[in-house]
């Protein structure tokens, strides 16, 4: 059983410390299978790319998070990325986003 001071959930779902978790997870566990094979493959130059990568990953993440901070402080409401994508583009940039 873990403990609700580790894993807490706010109004909008799962706190940081379960969303980490389940990330680093997922990349543990995708990592085990397919790394070894991509770096056999790529060669050296695939762990170059794979930190470029997780670089820029981590960087739009950051932007994402900005920009619900921004919306938010702002008065707006965002909830979804269409939500946040209607409020900085409007309904063209909304549908994009949606697919």
């Amino acid at each position: 059983m873990v403990s609700k001071s580790i894993v807490e959930v706010n109004e909008n779902g799962i706190g940081s410390f379960a969303t980490g978790f389940a990330i680093i997870n997922i990349f543990c566990g995708l990592g085990l299978l397919s790394q070894p094979y991509a770096l056999a493959e790529g060669g050296w130059i695939t762990v170059g790319l794979l930190c470029f990568f997780c670089a820029v990953c981590t960087y739009t993440a950051v932007i994402i998070v900005h920009a619900f901070e921004e919306v938010r402080s702002r008065g707006g409401v965002a909830e979804s990325y269409p939500d946040l994508a209607m409020l900085l583009g409007g309904s063209w940039f909304r549908r994009v986003v949606q697919g």
